[in-house]
């Protein structure tokens, strides 16, 4: 997965994880070892975006970056995207 190649290179803090696919991505990511970075299943985004803003330090980037779809709570990637930012925005 490229969030690994980014793990090893020191690039990546956290993973956190979303979705009906969350569970078996954390299963996937632990069998491979213990990841080098932060895991969490946070199950909603807004979740995510909370945990994302006690967890990152001041001056890092959050990303929003799918590894799949998210139809269990989107309709579409835009209004993920919309929901993304509103989120955010939400912490200011």
């Amino acid at each position: 997965a490229h969030f690994l190649e980014r793990a090893a290179r020191g690039t990546l803090s956290a993973v956190l994880l979303i979705g009906e696919l969350s569970e078996r991505l954390e299963r996937e990511v632990r069998a491979a070892g213990d990841p080098p970075y932060t895991l969490v299943s946070c199950e909603t985004l807004e979740r995510a975006v909370q945990e994302a803003a006690r967890l990152a330090h001041s001056g890092e980037m959050v990303l929003l970056s799918p590894a799949s779809s998210s139809f269990d709570q989107f309709e579409s990637f835009e209004a993920r995207g919309v929901r993304f930012a509103l989120c955010v925005n939400a912490l200011i």
